[in-house]
């Protein structure tokens, strides 16, 4: 029991009304395009007898903001400027120490190959000596990290595990 001639009544308005919106909508934004209102014109400003002198007052703050602004900038790039210097001597004497060190840790090393003899013999010449910088123990690797015991397989179809409960 459907009602056939219902339906196609329905669709048969929606062909008709919305269409029928569509060009209403189209006039109706045609015409306010095209159409003015008709509105008196405003009245032009009067002048303020003290306006122009706030004017000034203002131009003139902003005038001594803008100069106080741009010392301030100055000082700050001249900071920058210095900062920027200390930087590359820092690093450069980063790099001096770095290769100081290094050479030190290849000629001790060189040196703990022949000489330890002496050193440790603990006879005059070598008794007082303190040994390198580089000579002390040597740092020894973390130890590896421990991997924790894999789960009990699972089987898919029971979910029942080996693990004992």
């Amino acid at each position: 029991m459907t009602n056939t001639i219902g339906r196609r009544a329905r669709w048969t308005a929606a062909l008709v009304v919305a269409p029928g919106a569509a060009a209403l909508f189209g006039v109706s934004v045609s015409w306010a395009d095209h159409a003015r209102p008709a509105v008196a014109p405003a009245p032009a400003p009067r002048a303020v007898p003290g306006a122009s002198a706030v004017a000034d007052t203002t131009t003139a703050s902003a005038d001594r903001a803008a100069a106080a602004l741009r010392r301030t900038l100055a000082d700050r790039d001249r900071q920058a400027a210095l900062l920027t210097k200390q930087l590359a001597s820092l690093r450069h004497q980063l790099a001096v120490e770095a290769a100081a060190a290094a050479a030190g840790r290849s000629g001790s090393a060189a040196a703990n190959s022949g000489g330890s003899a002496a050193q440790n013999s603990g006879t005059a010449a070598g008794a007082n000596v303190a040994p390198a910088a580089g000579a002390g123990p040597a740092a020894q690797p973390a130890p590896a990290p421990v991997a924790a015991p894999a789960p009990p397989a699972v089987q898919v179809t029971t979910r029942a595990s080996g693990a004992p409960p």
